[in-house]
């Protein structure tokens, strides 16, 4: 991955914000070098001590207001500004995953195991959708490989999907949003999983779709 960082907007974790704005926009990779996704979301370096994780972000832009995807939407990339609702630290930004490199997605550090406090996205689709489909993946540079992180997937409050992804696997997910106005992405890392002390996983949301 490239090496300049960019400066970008976060959400707080454990707070639901609407509309984030992207760190980074997917189609901009020849703009220069990037960043790491470890240090993107706010992880030390490889070669620096575990610390504290804090946003490297810059003062956040003006609110807007939350996002009602159109039907134009359909078959296009979504990215953090379609987002109606989310609530961790998500960031736009480039990530390689597996042996996939420099891919477009929206990231988010998970810190504790358990379901206790997930990160999310939430999109709103005004029953104008079928289907919703999209890759999940931890990235190359996250601070552990032990973990498996959980994937679950609602539709109106109704649990339609729900995976384990683990440290190397891109899972693809295709999931039926007919009639659905809400639709809810979560993530956590797996309890059974969780390994004391190495506990710091990248999540990354790509390919993120709705048809």
């Amino acid at each position: 991955m490239l090496a300049t960082s960019v400066a970008c907007t976060s959400v707080p974790s454990g707070t639901r914000a609407t509309n984030a704005e992207p760190m980074r926009s997917a189609d901009s990779a020849s703009a220069g070098p990037s960043a790491s996704a470890s240090s993107q979301l706010g992880y030390p370096s490889p070669a620096t001590p575990s610390g504290d994780i804090s946003s490297s972000a810059g003062p956040s832009e003006s609110p807007t207001s939350p996002r009602v995807l159109p039907s134009s939407a359909s078959g296009k990339d979504l990215s953090l500004t379609d987002i109606f609702a989310s609530k961790g630290e998500w960031k736009q930004a480039r990530f390689d995953l597996a042996d996939q490199t420099d891919v477009p997605g929206m990231g988010v550090a998970l810190n504790t195991c358990g379901t206790y406090n997930p990160a999310e996205l939430e999109l709103r689709l005004a029953h104008r959708f079928m289907h919703l489909s999209m890759n999940v993946a931890q990235a190359n540079d996250s601070p552990s490989s032990s973990n498996k992180i959980v994937v679950e997937v609602t539709a109106n409050g109704k649990q339609q999907d729900s995976r384990q992804v683990p440290f190397d696997r891109i899972q693809p997910f295709d999931i039926s949003v007919q009639d659905v106005n809400a639709a809810v992405v979560r993530l956590w890392i797996d309890q059974a999983s969780c390994v004391s002390g190495q506990n710091q996983v990248i999540a990354v949301v790509s390919k993120l779709r709705v048809s």
